[in-house]
């Protein structure tokens, strides 16, 4: 009955296409000298790299005074090592699926409060199974790659899926087919053609790079379960929001900078020309997982300079 009460509030932050935003008055001293900020993988991530490709965090809590503060970036695998990260103490703002945000509001009642919107995008349920057509045809041999069961957001998009098709009763009758792996993981594995895995519900650019592939083809579209909706969420606590105000200011003015730079750089082929170089570069992408996603490292040299040169012009 919880999963069902969650999917509801989650469904009803889809569609107001909110996020908690909580306002302050008087500016508390003593301000954190050092910012801790987790991101994950894929292109949904893509104003954090480019804030942290840029160093925008820097320059707006500079300007709002607070010179010296040190930021640090970790790439993490999944929302649930996010969620561990903030609820230990050990990061200020994780960037999560809005589901693993409306959870954790829940868990903490309130306490883990939303900064920003970072991406709407659809996610695409992909499999390499002829049979598959619809999720109504998955059987016991599948087995569905997602960053984590039950509590990431394609996973509760998966749960609505199959309430709509089996019965609300039955909302989690796919959930015994899930197995928790990292974006680039699941795309290696689907692609290997010797793995378990035989669908993977991701996200940009993975979902795309698979479609490539003859035999990949899409069972699912989340805009066909929730229409267009916010996939990934900037979040923090409230009592690191009450003692950082201007810290915060500074994270938002640097996320909606970068968005700025992004629509600026749309001239170019495409969003993931532009921007996937700097994924793999900014996230330390392995060698293999660059191949498997079509892009080789000269390629990924040559794709970055253009956006540098870019992003150099338009500024």
């Amino acid at each position: 009955m919880k999963e069902v009460v969650v999917s509801v509030a989650l469904l009803l932050l889809l569609v107001c296409g909110g996020f908690v935003m909580w306002a302050h008055r008087d500016r508390p001293a003593g301000e954190a000298t050092h910012i801790r900020l987790t991101s994950q993988y894929g292109m949904s991530y893509l104003p954090l790299a480019v804030a942290e490709d840029r160093d925008l965090i820097e320059k707006h809590l500079e300007a709002a005074g607070l010179k010296g503060v040190t930021v640090e970036w970790t790439t993490l695998g999944s929302g649930s090592a996010a969620a561990d990260a903030l609820l230990s103490n050990s990061a200020d703002f994780c960037a999560v699926g809005v589901a693993q945000l409306v959870m954790l509001w829940d868990k903490t009642s309130g306490d883990v409060r939303g900064i920003s919107a970072i991406c709407s995008s659809p996610l695409f349920l992909n499999s390499v199974n002829s049979n598959v057509h619809d999720i109504k045809d998955l059987t016991d041999s599948d087995r569905i790659a997602l960053p984590a069961s039950k509590v990431s957001i394609q996973a509760v998009v998966l749960e609505m899926a199959a309430a709509k098709v089996f019965g609300d009763s039955q909302f989690d009758r796919l959930d015994k087919l899930t197995m928790p792996m990292k974006h680039p993981d699941a795309m290696n594995a689907l692609l290997s053609g010797n793995s378990e895995v035989t669908a993977h519900f991701g996200s940009s650019p993975f979902q795309e790079e698979e479609l490539k592939k003859q035999r990949v083809h899409r069972v699912l579209n989340s805009y066909d379960v929730l229409g267009p909706h916010t996939h990934i969420v900037l979040m923090a606590t409230r009592s690191f929001h009450d003692a950082n105000h201007k810290a915060c200011d500074a994270v938002l003015a640097a996320i909606e900078e970068a968005d700025a730079l992004i629509k600026r750089i749309r001239r170019l082929q495409s969003n993931r020309t532009c921007a996937f170089p700097s994924y793999i570069k900014r996230k330390r992408m392995r060698l293999k997982n660059w191949k498997a996603a079509g892009w080789d490292s000269a390629r990924a040299r040559r794709a970055w300079k253009r956006l540098r040169s870019s992003c150099s012009a338009s500024a």
